[in-house]
C-alpha cells in the first residue's frame, strides 16, 4: 500500500525487486554483476543481473539487450529460467539493465565449497553430472536450435539451489549461418570473450571457416575450457592452461582432446561426447533422469526402478541426494507417481538434514501423502512416523495429519488398526487436549475391546504412555477403569499390560484408590495360570503396598497428632489418605505388550488346534466353546475382597498359538477411525457397550460412580453368603471352561432388566452358565 501511495505521489514507479547490496563473488560476466534479491510482491527469491552503459548505443548495452531478448524465448531444462527485465535510465540518460531469473550461484562459488564437503571421488561424479547437463543444453542449441553460444566457459554456467548445472550468458547467441548480414552477435561482440577461450578460427576471424564448420564447433571448444576450469578450480588464464591434463580424470582424457581439437569439422560434438563419454556415465546421473521423467514410465518400469532404489541412495553424494533427488522424490510421492516404498527412501535422505532443512523438504510432503486413500502408503507412513513426526509442527498434526490419521483406527484391516495405535505415542504429545478428549480417548475405548487380542492388549499399553499428555481430570476418569478391564481379559499378554500400566502410572491414583480398588481386583491374578501375569502381578502388590507401608506410617504420625489438636488431625489423615502415590522407579515408556501383528498372524497360521477362535475375539464376544480352560476371575470393585475368598484363583491359560507370546514382546503397529461413541467403562469383558468418554464436568450418571460400586459389593457379599457349590480349581465348571467371567459394574445396577439382559448374554458362555450368578442378577 505504501509503494502504491508513493508511486502515485511521486510519479516514480518503484523498483519490483529488492537486492542485496553487494553483488555475489565471481558471479557476473563481461559487464554484468550478479545480485540475489526477492520479489517485492510475493518475497519470492531470484537472481538479479545488473549491467550499467554509458548510453543506449553502447555495444555492452545492445548485447546485453541482445541476451535477454534470447533468453525470455528460450525453454530448456538445462538453460536459466528467465522471470523477468527492467531498465532505468539517470538523469544523464546513461541505461541499467536488470536481467532477474531463478534464484542461481555461480559455478565457482559452489565447487569451491563443494570440495570441503565431498571426497574426490563423489566430487567427480557430482561435476560429471553437471557436466551432462550442460552439454545437454549446447547440444540442443546446436542440433535443434542451429544456434551458436559463443562464450561458454565456467562464468556462463549457474548452479540452482538443487545444484543443478544451467546455461547462462546469451549475450553473443547468434544463428550459425547468419554471417553474411551486417550485424552478427558472434562477429560484432567476440570481443567480449577473451581471448584464450576463442577458438583458432574465431582468433583470426576466419568467419567463412566458422560458417563452413559445423554449427557446435564453437560450443564444442568452449565446453572442453569448462572441463579444464572445473576440474583445476579456478578460471582459464591463458590457453596454454589447456594443455594441462594431469588435473582430469583417465577416462576423460582422450574425449577432452578431442573437444579441442584445432580443426573445427573434427571436433567431438556435444551429443557425440553425451553419448560416448565414459566419464559421464555414472549411476547418480541415470537415477536423477529417471526420476526427472518418471511420469513417462509404465509400471513395469517404475517398479524395478524403486526396488533399487533403495540400494542406489547410499552410493549418491550427500549434497546431491539431499537437495536433487529429495525433491524430486517428494513430487513423485504427492502425485502418486511413486509407490509407497520410495518414502522409505525419502526419509533415509531426510535423516541427515538439520531440523530447519527437515521441516521444509521432508516435512510437507508427509503431511499431503496423509490424505492419501492408499493403504501402502498409509502404512508406510505409520511404520515410520518415529522418524519424522517430532519435526511435525504442533498445529499441523493436530489439524492436518491427526484427521486423517484416525480414519485408520477403524480399518478393516488389523495390521493398520495396530499401526495407527502404535504411532499415538508419536502423535499424542502434538494433540491438543479437545482432540485428545474428544476423539483420541473414544477411538482407544474401543481399541481396547477389539477383536485381535494384541491390539487390546497395546491399546492398554499406549493408553500408560500417553498418560502424561493427558489432563489430570481425563487421568482421574480414565484411567483406572481401562486398566481394571483389562485385567479381565481372556488375552494373557493383555492381562500384563494392564498391571503394567497400574505400576506405570501409580502416580495418578489416591493411596484409597489402590487399597479400594487396584489391589482387590490385582490380588487374583497372584494365581493366574500364565506365569508372566504372576510375575507382573506380584511386581504391582509388591510395589503398591509398599507405598500404602509408607502411606501408613504417615497416617500414624498424623494418628498421634488427635491428642492436641484433633482436627489438624483429622485433615492430615484425609490429605495423606487422597494424596497420590509416589511415582513408579523405574518407571517410564511401557514396550508393547505384543509384538507386530503380522508376526502373530504368522504365527497363528502356523499353529494348529482350535484355540484360534477364542484368541482373536475381542472381549465383548462370546467366548468360543473351544478355547483353553480358564477359571472366573471376580471384577474389580471397592468391594472385591468380600469375595475373593470365596471365589476360584483367577487365572486364564493362554490360547495355543499365543502361548509363547510375552509381555516383553515390542513391535510396530496402525489403524483407521470414525466418531465412535465408546468408553472405558467397567462393563464386562466379555460383552456390553460403553457410553464413551463423557469430557463434560456435569454430575450425570456414567457408569462410574460409587453407587453402582456399592451396589456390585452389596451383590458380591449376597453371593458369598449362600451355600452354593463352587468348582475346585482343579476341576473348573463349564462356564470356567470357556473363558473368564467378569462381573458388570456399571449398567446392570442402573438400567433395569433390558441392559442386565444384554450385560448378561455378552458376558459370554460361562456367565450364562453359572446358575448362582444368575439367579442372582434375576433378583437385581
Amino acid at each position: 500500500m505504501l509503494s502504491f501511495l508513493s508511486e502515485k505521489l511521486t510519479g516514480a514507479k518503484q523498483f519490483p525487486y529488492v537486492l542485496e547490496d553487494t553483488p555475489e563473488e565471481l558471479g557476473g560476466w563481461a559487464h554484468w554483476n550478479h545480485f540475489q534479491g526477492t520479489k517485492r510482491e510475493n518475497s519470492m527469491p531470484v537472481s538479479i543481473f545488473k549491467m550499467s552503459g554509458r548510453s543506449n548505443t553502447d555495444a555492452a548495452v545492445q548485447a546485453a539487450r541482445n541476451g535477454m531478448k534470447r533468453l525470455r524465448t528460450m525453454r530448456h531444462p538445462n538453460v536459466v529460467r528467465f522471470v523477468g527485465t527492467e531498465e532505468e535510465e539517470d538523469k544523464q540518460g546513461a541505461p541499467s539493465l536488470y536481467l532477474i531469473t531463478e534464484k542461481v550461484r555461480p559455478l565457482l562459488s559452489v565447487l569451491r565449497e563443494l570440495r570441503q564437503k565431498m571426497s574426490k571421488e563423489q566430487c567427480n561424479e557430482y561435476i560429471a553430472m553437471g557436466l551432462r547437463e550442460v552439454t545437454k543444453a549446447i547440444a540442443f542449441l546446436a542440433n535443434d536450435c542451429k544456434l551458436v553460444h559463443g562464450n561458454v566457459r565456467m562464468s556462463s554456467i549457474v548452479v540452482t539451489e538443487t545444484l543443478e548445472w544451467k546455461l547462462n550468458a546469451f549475450d553473443m547467441l547468434a544463428e550459425h549461418q547468419a554471417a553474411t548480414t551486417g550485424e552478427w552477435p558472434l562477429r560484432t561482440w567476440s570481443w567480449m570473450s577473451p581471448g584464450q577461450y576463442k577458438p583458432a578460427e574465431v582468433g583470426k576471424g576466419d568467419w567463412s571457416a566458422v560458417v563452413n564448420g559445423p554449427p557446435y564447433a564453437i560450443d564444442a571448444w568452449g565446453l572442453g575450457c569448462l572441463v579444464q576450469e572445473v576440474f583445476s578450480g579456478a578460471p582459464l588464464d591463458k590457453m596454454e592452461d589447456l594443455r594441462n591434463m594431469d588435473v582430469l580424470p583417465p577416462n576423460l582424457t582422450a574425449d577432452y582432446q578431442k573437444l579441442l581439437s584445432s580443426a573445427p569439422n573434427k571436433r567431438l560434438s556435444p551429443q557425440k561426447f553425451l553419448d560416448k563419454a565414459e566419464f559421464l556415465k555414472v549411476k547418480g546421473a541415470e537415477l536423477i533422469e529417471v526420476l526427472e521423467n518418471i511420469n513417462m514410465k509404465d509400471s513395469s518400469e517404475k517398479d524395478i526402478f524403486f526396488r533399487k532404489l533403495p540400494q542406489a541412495v547410499p552410493t549418491l553424494p550427500t549434497l546431491v541426494a539431499q537437495r536433487r533427488v529429495l525433491p524430486l522424490l517428494a513430487n513423485a510421492l504427492e502425485y502418486g507417481s511413486a509407490p509407497a516404498s520410495a518414502l522409505t527412501s525419502l526419509l533415509a535422505i531426510g535423516k541427515d538434514l538439520d531440523s530447519d532443512e527437515f521441516v521444509a523438504k521432508v516435512v510437507p510432503c508427509v503431511v499431503k501423502l496423509f490424505a492419501s486413500t492408499e493403504r501402502s502408503i498409509r502404512i508406510a507412513l505409520l511404520n515410520n512416523i518415529e522418524s519424522f513426526g517430532p519435526a511435525i509442527p504442533d498445529g499441523v498434526m493436530d489439524e492436518q495429519v491427526y484427521p486423517n490419521l484416525s480414519n485408520g483406527f477403524n480399518d478393516p484391516t488389523a495390521h493398520l488398526r495396530e499401526l495407527t495405535l502404535k504411532s499415538i505415542v508419536t502423535v499424542a504429545p502434538k494433540l491438543k487436549q479437545s482432540t485428545i478428549n474428544a476423539s483420541l480417548l473414544k477411538h482407544l475405548a474401543k481399541l481396547q475391546v477389539d477383536e485381535e487380542p494384541a491390539i487390546r492388549a497395546n491399546t492398554t499399553i499406549c493408553l500408560s504412555n500417553i498418560a502424561p499428555n493427558m489432563s489430570d481430570a481425563a487421568c482421574k476418569r480414565v484411567l483406572l477403569n481401562a486398566f481394571t478391564r483389562a485385567l479381565r481379559d481372556g488375552f494373557p499378554p493383555a492381562r500384563s499390560a494392564g498391571l503394567m500400566a497400574i505400576v506405570a502410572t501409580q502416580q495418578y491414583y489416591s493411596s484409597a484408590e489402590v487399597a479400594t480398588r487396584v489391589l482387590p481386583v490385582a490380588s487374583p491374578l497372584l494365581v493366574d495360570t500364565d506365569a508372566s501375569v504372576r510375575v507382573h502381578a506380584f511386581s504391582l502388590v509388591e510395589n503398591m503396598t509398599a507405598a500404602l507401608k509408607a502411606q501408613s506410617d504417615k497416617l500414624a504420625a498424623a494418628a498421634e497428632m488427635g491428642g492436641v489438636d484433633p482436627t489438624a488431625a483429622n485433615a492430615a489423615i484425609a490429605a495423606a489418605n487422597a494424596s497420590p502415590m509416589p511415582k513408579a522407579k523405574g518407571g517410564g515408556v511401557l514396550s508393547w505388550a505384543v509384538g507386530s501383528l503380522s508376526a502373530s498372524m504368522s504365527k497363528k497360521e502356523g499353529a494348529s488346534g482350535s484355540g484360534a477362535s477364542t484368541s482373536s475375539a475381542a472381549p465383548r464376544a462370546p467366548a468360543s466353546s473351544s478355547a483353553p480352560a480358564a477359571p472366573s476371575r471376580a471384577s474389580s470393585g471397592a468391594a472385591a475382597a468380600a469375595a475373593s475368598s470365596a471365589a476360584p484363583p483367577a487365572a486364564a491359560a493362554a490360547p495355543s498359538e499365543y502361548s509363547d507370546t510375552t509381555a516383553a514382546d515390542v513391535g510396530n503397529g496402525w489403524g483407521d477411525d470414525d466418531e465412535l461413541d465408546v468408553g472405558f467403562d467397567d462393563a464386562p469383558s466379555g460383552g456390553g457397550g460403553g457410553g464413551g468418554f463423557d469430557n463434560d464436568d456435569d454430575d450425570d450418571d456414567d457408569g462410574w460412580d460409587d453407587e453402582a460400586a456399592e451396589r456390585e459389593a452389596a451383590a458380591r457379599a449376597r453371593l458369598s453368603a449362600r451355600p452354593a457349590s463352587r468348582p475346585t480349581p482343579s476341576q473348573p465348571s463349564a462356564a470356567a471352561s470357556r473363558g473368564h467371567v467378569s462381573v458388570p459394574k456399571k449398567a446392570p445396577m442402573k438400567l433395569g432388566a433390558q441392559k442386565l439382559g444384554a450385560t448378561r448374554r455378552g458376558a459370554g458362555a460361562g456367565a450364562a452358565k453359572d446358575d448362582d450368578w444368575s439367579k442372582l442378577l434375576d433378583e437385581l
